[in-house]
């Protein structure tokens, strides 16, 4: 390689360190439905996710962290939310959303969803979006 191609790499390195957003980003962390999430009937899985294009956090915003756009089951289609800035509380989890299909072929959506754990770890259900979670999938069939 030549010197002025190790130039070239070392500006573009500098640049971006330079560049760099001083902004303390905060991880959404994770975590499972609740238990008690009511699941809703879709007639067809949600399309391929699409791409956001993630740009700077709003300045006013105290502990940012980005969370993914979502397909929404809207009573006979999907639409697109696309992804957002949240300002995440201290004990504040996301579930992500997702889609079963049960063993009678019946298609179930459990939306993405922001809570706050309790004290004891319990979720208590924050009211930016719907609840969701899915019950414990058994193999036995169940009675008529």
């Amino acid at each position: 390689m030549r010197a002025g191609g190790l130039l070239g790499w070392g500006a573009l390195v500098l640049c971006l360190a330079a560049c760099r957003s001083e902004t303390k980003l905060v991880t959404v962390p994770l975590a499972e439905q609740p238990a008690d999430a009511e699941p809703v009937v879709v007639q067809f899985p949600a399309p391929p996710v699409r791409a956001d294009v993630i740009v700077d956090p709003p300045s006013r915003l105290e502990r940012p962290a980005w969370l993914d756009g979502q397909w929404r089951w809207r009573g006979r289609r999907w639409v697109w939310q696309p992804g957002e800035w949240v300002d995440l509380r201290p004990n504040e989890v996301y579930s992500p959303p997702y889609v079963v299909r049960r063993s009678d072929g019946v298609l179930l959506w459990y939306p993405g969803e922001r809570r706050l754990l309790g004290p004891q770890g319990a979720a208590s259900a924050r009211a930016s979006t719907s609840s969701s979670a899915p019950p414990a999938i058994s193999s036995e069939p169940t009675p008529p």
